[in-house]
């Protein structure tokens, strides 16, 4: 096992999206995949960030008395 192997397995596991039929099978297919995945955990983070901050503003002006 190479250690482009290593990393999209991890990423398969860690992103969840699973060992199904349709799998990346060259080296290059995984690097790309691995990109992809890394690039979705990404944008979900960055999205719960901003959900996360809209609260925070959201309850500080609400505590802070402001329309």
């Amino acid at each position: 096992m190479t250690r482009i192997d290593a990393l999209y397995l991890s990423m398969t596991v860690f992103t969840t999206a699973g060992f199904g039929d349709i799998t990346a099978v060259t080296q290059a297919a995984r690097i790309v995949t691995t990109v992809q995945m890394f690039g979705g955990l990404l944008l979900v983070g960055v999205a719960a960030r901003v959900v996360v901050m809209a609260m925070k503003a959201g309850l500080r002006r609400r505590d802070s008395g402001g329309g």
